[in-house]
């Protein structure tokens, strides 16, 4: 099938750099981690990307559209995450109770990897997949097996977030992409916002952690928040919070609008729950201090604003308790955040992490998730309503819980 571009030029008017200690720009093989991925379609996917090869998998993204129409995308490939990364993304026309094959398998060439996608219905109706790429080898620049930081690999910090984009997700497996872009250096794991000023905030991060190179400090390791004006077409930095490399890991942050117009980042750190303010909507941030509230494992969340103008968060265990990578619970904030009700309970098996959460049109929310990433490897999906939240179980007709999305049977 031909996969014609969208008339969309997506322009950074910020980038990010990153230079080798050896005063390189590339590393590993050296291949050029800014060219365009390799993307197999539908039926031209090799058999070795199909369920029964795939030895792990997990980190998903969930998204609804108008036509309440579901989707997810994940990523895999290789025995763990490294070099043999790729991205997969399948739907639902019967909301999740069926699910098509893979629509699209996104694999860059040797040793750089795609990986952390994620997924966002805009307000025009165009759904976005978007998803990061780096380089991540076991080799130097001179092609000398080096022992890198994790384990003796080496990842390239730049990275890069990359989308494509539909306007007609209704279209289900015919719809038609976009070519890939690259939009900006970093990883953005977790969705936009679209605030009170119709401004587009994009939670774009430069990681610190596993990484062989120096970096500039003003180059703005960490969490930050990229701004779009023109409904994406382009990017610019609009604000950046400080954290210590020393709390610094994987900064899967969110963004929140709060109601009395300030900005909330909720990041993930090495010990648990960070958060950030800003004041002056969003140009300048408290530095990035532990939640009193929130507490969580390393791990990913999912905080949302429902149609209500509630907050949806969902987290491994109680809201104030870190209970590692187990138990998917949902709660509800009346308050901005500042008390939040009794847990619904999603999964309380062991195992189950990096939920990420939507509400579709008619307000059913949909929670995806992944089991065992190495053992089960299970992508499962949740899907219940704000009442469901409120009286802390599944009490709504449509109402369940570890649905089966894809599972991986080698």
């Amino acid at each position: 099938m031909k996969k014609a571009a969208l008339p969309l030029t997506l322009l950074m008017t910020f980038i990010l750099t990153c230079s080798a200690a050896n005063g390189q720009q590339g590393y590993g093989d050296d291949v050029d981690t800014l060219a365009p991925p390799r993307i197999w379609w539908g039926d031209k996917i090799p058999e070795e990307y199909s369920d029964a090869n795939r030895p792990w998998q997990g980190i998903p993204s969930i998204e609804v559209t108008s036509d309440h129409r579901v989707w997810v995308t994940w990523f895999t490939g290789g025995r763990d995450e490294g070099a043999s990364n790729y991205t997969l993304l399948i739907t639902s026309d019967d909301k999740g109770e069926t699910w098509s094959q893979p629509i699209f398998a996104i694999d860059p060439e040797s040793t750089v990897r795609a990986y952390d996608p994620s997924l966002w219905y805009d307000p025009l109706g165009r759904l976005w997949v978007f998803w990061a790429q780096g380089n991540i080898s076991r080799h130097d620049a001179n092609k000398k097996i080096i022992e890198g930081p994790d384990g003796d690999k080496i990842r390239d910090c730049r990275a890069g977030v990359w989308c494509m984009i539909t306007d007609n997700p209704e279209a289900g497996t015919d719809a038609v992409w976009s070519e890939p872009r690259r939009i900006s250096d970093g990883i953005m794991l977790n969705k936009p916002i679209v605030d009170s000023q119709n401004r587009w905030l994009f939670p774009i991060a430069v990681w610190r952690r596993n990484t062989r190179y120096p970096v500039d400090p003003e180059q703005h390791i960490g969490p930050n928040v990229f701004v779009s004006t023109d409904e994406g077409k382009t990017l610019s930095l609009l604000g950046h919070s400080k954290l210590e490399a020393k709390k610094s890991g994987w900064d899967e942050h969110h963004i929140v609008e709060r109601h009395d117009g300030s900005f909330w980042i909720l990041v993930r750190v090495l010990h648990g729950m960070g958060e950030a303010f800003s004041n002056d909507g969003g140009k300048t941030w408290t530095d990035v201090e532990p939640s009193p509230v929130i507490k969580q494992t390393a791990s990913r969340f999912c905080i949302r604003r429902l149609q209500s103008g509630n907050l949806i968060l969902v987290k491994n265990g109680p809201v104030g308790e870190d209970v590692g990578r187990n138990t998917i619970m949902a709660a509800l904030s009346t308050d901005d955040g500042k008390t939040w009700s009794e847990p619904l309970v999603i999964d309380e098996r062991n195992d189950v992490t990096y939920p990420n959460a939507t509400q579709s049109p008619d307000g059913t929310i949909y929670v995806v998730y992944d089991h065992g990433r190495y053992s089960n490897k299970e992508i499962l999906m949740a899907r219940f309503t704000e009442d469901d939240l409120v009286k802390g179980e599944f009490v709504s007709k449509d109402a369940k819980t570890r649905m089966l999305v894809n599972k991986a049977g080698k």
